[in-house]
This record gives structure tokens, C-alpha cells and sequence, in this order.
């Protein structure tokens, strides 16, 4: 196994805690209006290739791949 697999997925979970971690702070601090998730629903609704972009990154995440 390529032994950056463990780093790769180390830096995802800490990006993943990272972020959740930033808008609990920010929702209790100044509210749901500031979060992540109010932030792109908002902007989804004034540019709709967001949410397309979204399910489009997710189709090749978890779309039909070969096994290596």
C-alpha cells in the first residue's frame, strides 16, 4: 500500500473535525446566519452550478470505478 494512504486519510478526518469544530464555534458565537452549510445553501441559490458541482464531485467519489 502507498504508505501516504494513512496520511491522506489522517488529513481528511483533521479537516473534516476542523471544519465541524469552526461551525459549532461560529453558530454559538454569531449564529446560523455565518455557518458553513447557511453559506453554501445561500450561495447555491444565487449560482446553482454549486449544488450540480456538488453531486457531480460526489458521482466521482462514489460512482462505479475499477478496483486497482
Amino acid at each position: 500500500m502507498n504508505r501516504y494512504v494513512n496520511l491522506t486519510i489522517a488529513v481528511i478526518v483533521a479537516v473534516s473535525f476542523g471544519l465541524a469544530a469552526y461551525d459549532v464555534w461560529v453558530d454559538a458565537t454569531a449564529g446560523g446566519g455565518a455557518t458553513i452549510s447557511w453559506i453554501i445553501w445561500t450561495a447555491a441559490q444565487r449560482w446553482p452550478t454549486i449544488p450540480f458541482g456538488f453531486g457531480y464531485l460526489m458521482g466521482h467519489f462514489f460512482g462505479q470505478m475499477r478496483k486497482a
